[in-house]
């Protein structure tokens, strides 16, 4: 077993292009906070010392800047960001690069500002876990997005997103998928698949999810209280917590808040 990272990362200026009206400069205090999340975030994954891996960031704005040498990091160059481009469209092709490139037996498909709650659940127990259950229930994938889409059919109540996203190597390949970006959102297309195929997935709880906001919030609570300080959204396998997402849309925009911050 071995897991490929994928993780896009971009600064603001491309915004700057994409939507001069709204983001008529860059903002270098937020690209300050994204740069050392993602930095933060890479270092915590090179840290899972009994793991197999390897680091695929894809670089959308190509001023990515760390300190960090490893054979394990691999930065490549994203989408062309022009005119005619969006955030969501060269966030998606960046992805299809970044699993192009991955050479691992599975992949991870993750934003830049979430946060393995290593205290928890550690990461040489979480990963083997994870494929274990993929493999046990013959999933296609695991995500933690239990987000509905806004123009979802009844039968298609919730998409996976590429906030955290766990398959085998080929199935993007297998079922010829790309990420794409509907609706502003990517990676829809791996559950319209899916159950277009009757194939099975998993699509795991979040603590803010709809229909578990008070049961998942308390029971996190009672038995983790530490957990009770973050402000954005946690993710559990087997009510275990494992993974932090920033509250917020993207949730970039609430790194400039430093409590916020993890450390």
């Amino acid at each position: 077993m071995k897991i490929s990272f994928i993780i896009c990362y971009s600064s603001t200026w491309p915004m700057t292009v994409f939507d001069k009206e709204m983001h008529p400069e860059v903002d270098k205090e937020l690209d300050k906070k994204i740069l050392e999340q993602t930095n933060r975030l890479i270092k915590q994954i090179l840290g899972f010392r009994n793991l197999a891996k390897e680091i695929i960031l894809v670089d959308n704005s190509n001023d990515f800047v760390t300190d960090i040498n490893s054979d394990h990091l691999f930065v490549i160059k994203g989408a062309e960001v022009t005119e005619d481009n969006n955030q969501a469209k060269i966030t998606a092709e960046a992805y299809d690069i970044g699993i192009k490139r991955a050479k691992g037996t599975h992949l991870v498909i993750q934003h830049n500002d979430t946060q393995y709650l290593t205290d928890y659940y550690p990461p040489d127990e979480l990963f083997v876990d994870f494929v274990k259950t993929l493999d046990d229930f013959r999933l296609e994938y695991i995500t933690v997005d239990t987000k509905p889409s806004k123009s979802a059919s009844q039968e298609e109540s919730f998409y996976a997103d590429c906030y955290w996203f766990l398959c085998r190597a080929d199935f993007y390949t297998k079922h010829d998928i790309k990420v794409g970006y509907l609706k502003g959102d990517n990676n829809h297309d791996a559950t319209i698949t899916c159950i277009k195929k009757k194939l099975k997935f998993l699509h795991l709880p979040g603590y803010y999810e709809i229909g578990l906001d008070m049961n998942h919030h308390i029971n996190l609570r009672r038995n983790y209280p530490g957990l009770g300080k973050l402000s954005g959204n946690i993710h559990t396998l087997f009510n275990i917590p494992f993974l932090y997402h920033y509250k917020g849309g993207t949730g970039l925009g609430n790194l400039i808040h430093k409590h916020d911050i993890i450390y």
